[in-house]
């Protein structure tokens, strides 16, 4: 089953009219099926959306069936934005398989995330991966686990970020300085990085959505981020469950190896230092 989407107050939703609610990541003009409703969630009537390929019949509004919540538009939506709302059937509410891109998903870790519906198997991309062939006396960061272009510079192979995961490096950045400042006891206390509940939730919605049509209005609606996935699905994307096997492993290395020799028991006996 695919979300459902309603804006207020018109009869023919425009392009400008979806970037202001905030929903541009899910409905493409010219790629919907677009119903006129003279009632909805909020105090108008509007349209209701869905994307393209969406039962006709499932395209309505029916507040008996289905389960609604207001979007809550973008920080810089002009004043005159119309209202938008999401929804999705009760008895079937939108899974991870519903979402997934069409685009080929990016290998990493499976979550099993509880939304509305029961338990699903999100698959979070990994950005980064952490080999423990690079892990030596100092930490070495995790190489880029992303799709690059490549090109031949000077007879060597030079790899670029793709445009399209350009926010996606920059979050990975970020949460991998946050990992060190953490976790690791070679991590410089003056670069020290802390990620708030704010910008962390943030980051969890774009992993996601990096595989899944989804952003914030959709995982509002799910509600399939709580106090524990969010920190899984942020570590997850910068290989951190690697890195922490390597670590502990470095760490079992380094201590001393226990003495074989039997004890001076009669020092031990005595009080008295051994001859």
């Amino acid at each position: 089953m695919n979300f459902l989407y309603f804006i207020e107050g018109t009869k023919s939703p425009t392009a400008e009219m979806i970037e202001a609610a905030g929903l541009t990541h899910a409905l493409v003009t010219g790629e919907i099926t677009v119903r006129e409703t003279t009632k909805g969630p909020g105090p108008k009537g509007g349209v209701v959306m869905a994307v393209a390929g969406t039962p006709a019949g499932d395209i309505k509004y029916s507040p008996k069936s289905q389960t609604w919540a207001k979007v809550e538009p973008p920080a810089d939506a002009p004043d005159d934005a119309h209202a938008a709302y999401i929804g999705y059937a009760t008895d079937s509410p939108p899974g991870p398989m519903d979402l997934i891109r069409n685009d080929p998903v990016l290998d990493g870790y499976a979550l099993i995330l509880q939304g509305p519906g029961g338990e699903g198997r999100w698959f979070v991309p990994r950005a980064r991966i952490y080999d423990e062939d690079i892990a030596g006396d100092k930490i070495d960061g995790p190489t880029s686990d992303l799709p690059q272009s490549l090109s031949m510079v000077g007879g060597e192979i030079v790899k670029t970020d793709l445009p399209r995961y350009r926010q996606a490096c920059l979050d990975a950045d970020r949460i991998w300085a946050a990992v060190l400042s953490a976790n690791s006891t070679d991590a410089d206390p003056a670069e020290e990085v802390v990620l708030g509940d704010d910008e962390e939730f943030n980051l969890a919605a774009r992993i996601l959505g990096i595989n899944y049509k989804v952003a914030i209005p959709e995982i509002n609606a799910l509600a399939i981020i709580t106090t524990e996935t969010m920190g899984n699905i942020v570590r997850c994307f910068v290989d951190f469950p690697a890195w922490a096997i390597v670590e502990r492993a470095r760490a079992a290395a380094k201590k001393p190896e226990p003495s074989t020799e039997a004890p001076d028991t009669e020092s031990l006996n005595s009080g008295q230092p051994a001859d």
